[in-house]
Protein backbone atom coordinates (compact mmCIF):
# COMPACT_ATOMS: atom_id res chain seq x y z
CA UNK A 1 0.00 0.00 0.00
CA UNK A 2 2.30 2.73 -1.22
CA UNK A 3 0.96 6.14 -0.33
CA UNK A 4 0.53 8.63 -3.13
CA UNK A 5 0.66 12.37 -2.78
CA UNK A 6 -2.68 14.03 -3.37
CA UNK A 7 -1.19 16.95 -5.26
CA UNK A 8 -2.16 19.73 -2.85
CA UNK A 9 0.30 18.46 -0.28
CA UNK A 10 -1.79 18.95 2.83
CA UNK A 11 -5.36 19.46 4.04
CA UNK A 12 -6.53 23.00 3.37
CA UNK A 13 -7.64 25.64 5.84
CA UNK A 14 -10.69 27.74 5.14
CA UNK A 15 -10.09 31.46 4.81
CA UNK A 16 -10.20 33.20 8.14
CA UNK A 17 -9.41 30.04 10.09
CA UNK A 18 -6.25 30.15 12.14
CA UNK A 19 -4.40 27.08 13.40
CA UNK A 20 -2.25 27.28 16.47
CA UNK A 21 0.35 24.45 16.31
CA UNK A 22 0.19 24.09 20.09
CA UNK A 23 -3.55 23.47 19.88
CA UNK A 24 -2.97 20.11 18.18
CA UNK A 25 -2.20 18.60 21.60
CA UNK A 26 -5.57 19.62 23.05
CA UNK A 27 -8.51 17.39 23.78
CA UNK A 28 -10.41 19.05 20.94
CA UNK A 29 -7.86 17.91 18.37
CA UNK A 30 -7.78 14.37 19.78
CA UNK A 31 -11.57 14.11 19.68
CA UNK A 32 -12.18 15.57 16.22
CA UNK A 33 -9.20 13.70 14.76
CA UNK A 34 -10.54 10.42 16.10
CA UNK A 35 -13.94 11.08 14.50
CA UNK A 36 -12.28 12.10 11.23
CA UNK A 37 -10.43 8.78 11.17
CA UNK A 38 -13.20 6.48 12.37
CA UNK A 39 -16.36 8.06 11.03
CA UNK A 40 -19.58 7.87 13.09
CA UNK A 41 -19.27 6.45 16.60
CA UNK A 42 -22.05 5.25 18.87
CA UNK A 43 -20.75 6.99 21.98
CA UNK A 44 -18.66 10.07 22.64
CA UNK A 45 -16.18 10.28 25.54
CA UNK A 46 -17.71 11.69 28.73
CA UNK A 47 -15.85 14.99 28.40
CA UNK A 48 -16.95 15.65 24.81
CA UNK A 49 -20.07 17.70 25.54
CA UNK A 50 -18.28 20.83 24.38
CA UNK A 51 -18.01 19.41 20.87
CA UNK A 52 -21.79 19.30 20.63
CA UNK A 53 -22.23 22.77 22.12
CA UNK A 54 -19.71 24.24 19.66
CA UNK A 55 -21.45 22.57 16.73
CA UNK A 56 -18.43 20.43 15.86
CA UNK A 57 -20.32 17.15 16.29
CA UNK A 58 -23.90 16.11 15.62
CA UNK A 59 -25.96 13.06 16.47
CA UNK A 60 -27.29 11.00 13.55
CA UNK A 61 -29.02 7.65 13.16
CA UNK A 62 -25.57 6.09 12.53
CA UNK A 63 -23.96 7.71 15.57
CA UNK A 64 -22.04 10.88 16.36
CA UNK A 65 -20.17 12.46 13.45
CA UNK A 66 -18.33 15.65 12.60
CA UNK A 67 -20.34 18.53 11.19
CA UNK A 68 -18.99 20.70 8.38
CA UNK A 69 -17.70 23.09 11.06
CA UNK A 70 -16.10 20.10 12.79
CA UNK A 71 -14.36 19.05 9.59
CA UNK A 72 -13.04 22.60 9.08
CA UNK A 73 -11.76 22.70 12.66
CA UNK A 74 -10.12 19.32 12.18
CA UNK A 75 -8.38 20.42 8.97
CA UNK A 76 -7.09 23.55 10.67
CA UNK A 77 -5.80 21.68 13.71
CA UNK A 78 -4.27 18.93 11.59
CA UNK A 79 -2.51 21.53 9.46
CA UNK A 80 -1.19 23.09 12.66
CA UNK A 81 0.22 19.74 13.72
CA UNK A 82 1.73 19.15 10.28
CA UNK A 83 3.61 22.45 10.56
CA UNK A 84 4.89 21.58 14.01
CA UNK A 85 6.30 18.07 13.38
CA UNK A 86 9.03 16.61 11.18
CA UNK A 87 7.01 15.11 8.33
CA UNK A 88 10.16 13.83 6.65
CA UNK A 89 11.01 11.63 9.63
CA UNK A 90 7.40 10.47 9.91
CA UNK A 91 7.40 9.52 6.23
CA UNK A 92 10.62 7.55 6.69
CA UNK A 93 9.06 5.66 9.61
CA UNK A 94 5.93 5.00 7.56
CA UNK A 95 7.84 3.72 4.50
CA UNK A 96 7.96 0.10 5.77
CA UNK A 97 4.27 -0.01 6.72
CA UNK A 98 2.76 -0.59 3.23
CA UNK A 99 4.74 -3.84 2.92
CA UNK A 100 3.31 -5.06 6.24
CA UNK A 101 -0.15 -3.97 5.13
CA UNK A 102 0.12 -6.12 1.99
CA UNK A 103 1.09 -9.11 4.13
CA UNK A 104 -1.82 -8.41 6.48
CA UNK A 105 -4.24 -8.15 3.54
CA UNK A 106 -3.01 -11.44 2.04
CA UNK A 107 -3.36 -13.16 5.42
CA UNK A 108 -6.88 -11.77 5.79
CA UNK A 109 -7.85 -13.22 2.39
CA UNK A 110 -6.38 -16.58 3.44
CA UNK A 111 -8.12 -16.38 6.81
CA UNK A 112 -11.51 -15.77 5.20
CA UNK A 113 -11.02 -18.66 2.77
CA UNK A 114 -10.34 -21.26 5.49
CA UNK A 115 -12.34 -22.84 8.27
CA UNK A 116 -11.56 -22.35 11.96
CA UNK A 117 -8.87 -25.06 12.47
CA UNK A 118 -6.31 -23.42 10.10
CA UNK A 119 -6.97 -20.06 11.79
CA UNK A 120 -4.99 -21.19 14.81
CA UNK A 121 -2.00 -21.88 12.58
CA UNK A 122 -2.19 -18.34 11.14
CA UNK A 123 -2.26 -16.56 14.48
CA UNK A 124 1.53 -16.71 14.81
CA UNK A 125 1.99 -15.11 11.38
CA UNK A 126 -0.46 -12.35 12.27
CA UNK A 127 1.28 -11.67 15.58
CA UNK A 128 4.63 -11.47 13.76
CA UNK A 129 3.23 -8.66 11.60
CA UNK A 130 2.14 -6.78 14.73
CA UNK A 131 5.58 -7.26 16.28
CA UNK A 132 7.25 -5.87 13.14
CA UNK A 133 5.00 -2.81 13.25
CA UNK A 134 6.23 -1.98 16.77
CA UNK A 135 9.45 -0.31 15.62
CA UNK A 136 7.57 1.71 12.99
CA UNK A 137 5.19 2.98 15.64
CA UNK A 138 7.98 3.74 18.12
CA UNK A 139 9.76 5.85 15.51
CA UNK A 140 6.49 7.53 14.54
CA UNK A 141 5.66 8.30 18.16
CA UNK A 142 9.00 10.10 18.49
CA UNK A 143 7.65 12.52 15.87
CA UNK A 144 3.95 12.55 16.83
CA UNK A 145 3.37 10.97 20.28
CA UNK A 146 -0.24 10.00 19.53
CA UNK A 147 1.00 7.16 17.30
CA UNK A 148 2.06 5.29 20.44
CA UNK A 149 -1.62 4.58 21.11
CA UNK A 150 -1.78 2.28 18.09
CA UNK A 151 1.00 0.11 19.51
CA UNK A 152 -0.94 -0.31 22.76
CA UNK A 153 -4.20 -1.07 20.94
CA UNK A 154 -2.61 -3.56 18.56
CA UNK A 155 -0.89 -5.29 21.49
CA UNK A 156 -4.22 -5.49 23.34
CA UNK A 157 -5.89 -7.11 20.31
CA UNK A 158 -2.92 -9.45 19.87
CA UNK A 159 -3.06 -10.69 23.45
CA UNK A 160 -6.80 -11.32 23.22
CA UNK A 161 -6.18 -13.20 19.98
CA UNK A 162 -3.49 -15.29 21.66
CA UNK A 163 -6.02 -16.02 24.39
CA UNK A 164 -8.04 -17.83 21.69
CA UNK A 165 -10.51 -15.03 20.97
CA UNK A 166 -10.24 -15.25 17.18
CA UNK A 167 -12.57 -12.31 16.50
CA UNK A 168 -9.69 -10.01 17.51
CA UNK A 169 -7.88 -10.91 14.29
CA UNK A 170 -10.21 -9.49 11.62
CA UNK A 171 -13.57 -9.08 13.37
CA UNK A 172 -15.68 -6.00 12.71
CA UNK A 173 -17.63 -5.91 15.96
CA UNK A 174 -14.62 -5.47 18.26
CA UNK A 175 -11.40 -3.45 18.26
CA UNK A 176 -9.62 -6.12 16.25
CA UNK A 177 -6.21 -5.93 14.65
CA UNK A 178 -7.86 -5.13 11.31
CA UNK A 179 -9.97 -2.29 12.73
CA UNK A 180 -7.00 -0.69 14.52
CA UNK A 181 -4.74 -1.16 11.48
CA UNK A 182 -7.23 0.59 9.19
CA UNK A 183 -7.50 3.56 11.56
CA UNK A 184 -3.72 3.70 11.95
CA UNK A 185 -3.20 3.70 8.18
CA UNK A 186 -5.77 6.45 7.72
CA UNK A 187 -3.97 8.48 10.39
CA UNK A 188 -0.66 8.18 8.56
CA UNK A 189 -2.22 9.14 5.22
CA UNK A 190 -4.05 12.17 6.61
CA UNK A 191 -1.03 13.35 8.57
CA UNK A 192 1.34 12.93 5.63
CA UNK A 193 -1.14 14.41 3.15
CA UNK A 194 -1.26 11.23 1.06
CA UNK A 195 -4.04 9.56 -0.88
CA UNK A 196 -5.34 5.99 -0.86
CA UNK A 197 -4.50 3.39 -3.48
CA UNK A 198 -5.60 -0.08 -4.53
CA UNK A 199 -3.54 -1.82 -1.83
CA UNK A 200 -5.55 -0.33 1.04
CA UNK A 201 -7.35 -2.69 3.38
Amino acid sequence: MAATRTGHGSPGIDPGTSANPNESATDTFAAVHSLALRGPVRQLPDESGGLLREGLVRSTSEGYELTEIGHRRHRALLEGERRSIDLGHLEMAYARLPGLTRRLRDLWVEWEANDEPPHGQMVGRLCAIIDEAELILRRSAAVAPRFSSYRRRLDAAKYLLLDSDLQYAFGSGVESILIVWREMTEDYLQTLGCGHDEDDL
